[in-house]
């Protein structure tokens, strides 16, 4: 009997231990399941910038296929084209308030379908002519005679005419052969955006093409359509200095096309250009060498300037137009540890207006372009492309700030945080350039290995059963990492679309730009820290 006990004792202690063991394991199980099923949305959303498909999902928990195939698979999507253009936006885009046009050059239609310029005033039918505008492929306008012109380029030998840019009003002038002065007000908005994107489309073209770091930051090409590549003539000749075109700078135009994005040579208008550093946009936006180093040092290298950027102890000016009143800086004490970096970086863009253009130095006797001498990060040299080579061959960390930036833009994680060595593999993988530098990111142990913040906690779940307060918990949030950025500032007309102050606005924000990391864009120099940020989430999700 005792033996019999002892025996229905040891049964029973054994099926208890199994049970236990099973709902142990169940646990297990279902802590993988669910690890998997967050490492899943998460790449699918740092990769693409959207959740994964309905599709994609069963595929997913049939296990048809891993995370590994879909993201070979999600690295060649549109979507992901675009998360990439983003990418490169947020790191050197253009804000929208930046003058484009005068708008007596915007050429408006009457109700029958002729175009005029508002400085000329609209005419009637027999006042018309029929043109082939520069902005067509082909085909044909009806334009009043009073706003067209024949002595906008000039005939080899003939004195310079100029009839651009205030040249307008004058009886005679107007938009030249083909209406190469003016733009189309039908074309305006595509012109606005293409300046706030070229850098973006520049990156995607470099990251699809393979081209390295200096092709897409310095490369003395241009990409974009015939719409931006007259932007580029428009800022050097017609607008800001009311000059006159050649004929043969009006024919490299008409090569590029009207729609088509392309790689081309940049136009030779007498001045070196270099990438983004000469790009109009930038120099619009970022209006003096100063701030354009400034720029360039933030997002390249993610500092500001220091003295530390003067990594010989260079105590020289180097360039001759140094004005007076540039040099006393040197003498200034604490001043100079930051000035001879700065400005002996920035003296390599000398020239180059804050409308774009590079203009003569008429200080000097007798008029000359400036020059564009500097010393940067050791060496000395000229012009843009000197610098853009020496911030990337030289500039204090630049393989780092890139890794560091790349990372926390897709994944929204804090650089700091990772281990050593894995910043150490992904900061090596940058110096193959933007496309196995993003590729290297997406195929890293770190990022397969990296979670989001999870909501999914005893505490979190009790804590999110109460509604969270706009006013009191989400507001502090919006002012320290939102508001008053280059986006969000209400003085901006991007700001007072999107003003975050206001809730019913922040409750229309796309959620992956949360949860992705995009937002605030690196560019910003801002940052929400991972509870603040999950915060936001469950408060759009409520």
């Amino acid at each position: 009997m005792s033996h019999k006990n002892d025996s229905t004792s040891l049964f029973l202690q054994w099926n208890l231990v199994a049970r236990v063991g099973l709902i142990f394991f169940g646990i297990v199980v279902c802590t993988m399941a669910f690890s998997q099923v967050a490492q899943f949305r998460f790449s699918a959303i740092a990769i693409k910038g959207e959740p994964p498909t309905g599709s994609e999902a069963r595929i997913f928990s049939a296990g048809q296929k891993g995370i590994e195939a879909f993201v070979d698979e999600w690295l060649e999507t549109a979507a992901h084209r675009q998360r990439v253009k983003r990418f490169f936006g947020d790191m050197f885009g253009v804000t929208s308030d930046i003058f484009i046009v005068n708008e007596n050059l915007v050429l408006r239609q009457t109700s029958d379908g002729i175009y005029y310029s508002p400085a000329k005033g609209p005419c009637d039918e027999e006042q018309a002519v029929t043109i082939s505008p520069w902005w067509l492929a082909e085909g044909s306008v009806r334009v009043c005679s009073s706003s067209t012109s024949s002595q906008i380029y000039l005939p080899d030998g003939e004195d310079e005419i100029s009839c651009a840019g205030d040249g307008i009003f004058v009886d005679g002038c107007g938009c030249g052969p083909d209406l190469i002065i003016c733009l189309p007000e039908s074309e305006f908005q595509a012109l606005h955006q293409q300046i706030r994107n070229e850098f973006a489309d520049r990156g995607l073209y470099s990251y699809e093409e393979g081209l390295s770091w200096f092709d897409l930051l310095g490369g003395d090409f241009f990409y974009g359509t015939r719409l931006l590549y007259w932007f580029y003539l428009q800022r050097q000749f017609f607008g800001p200095q009311s000059r006159a075109l050649t004929k043969e700078l009006r024919d490299e135009l008409m090569v590029i096309p009207p729609t088509t994005w392309v790689r081309a040579p940049f136009p030779n208008t007498g001045a070196e250009r270099a990438g983004v550093a000469t790009a109009p946009g930038f120099l619009m936006q970022n209006n003096n060498f100063r701030s354009r180093i400034r720029a360039l040092t933030t997002h390249l290298l993610c500092r500001d300037v220091d003295s530390a950027l003067n990594t010989d102890d260079y105590a020289l000016y180097l360039n001759a137009d140094f004005s007076e009143f540039d040099r006393s800086h040197g003498t200034r004490g604490d001043c100079a540890l930051c000035h001879y970096p700065l400005d002996n970086l920035g003296s390599t863009l000398f020239g180059w207006s804050d409308q774009g253009t590079f203009e003569t130095n008429w200080q000097q006797s007798p008029p000359r372009p400036f020059l564009t001498t500097g010393h940067v990060f050791g060496e000395s040299g000229d012009g843009p492309g000197f610098l853009i080579r020496g911030y990337l061959e030289r500039g204090p960390g630049f393989a780092a700030c890139m890794a560091k930036t790349a990372w926390e833009s897709f994944t929204g994680g804090d650089w700091g945080q990772l281990a050593a060595s894995d910043r150490e593999l992904l900061t090596i993988a940058v110096e193959k350039g933007p496309r196995q530098h993003l590729r290297s990111l997406f195929a890293s142990q770190a990022f397969k290995g990296y979670r989001l913040p999870s909501s999914s906690g005893a505490g979190d779940n009790e804590a999110s059963a109460t509604p969270l307060s706009f006013s009191d918990t989400i507001v502090p949030i919006l002012e320290q990492s939102c508001g008053g950025s280059a986006c969000h500032s209400r003085e901006t007309s991007l700001g007072r679309a999107y003003d975050f102050s206001q809730e019913d606005i922040f409750k229309n924000i796309t959620r992956s730009r949360l949860e992705d990391g995009s937002m605030p864009p690196a560019s910003s120099g801002k940052s929400i820290e991972p509870d603040d940020r999950q915060l936001l989430i469950e408060f759009v999700d409520q």
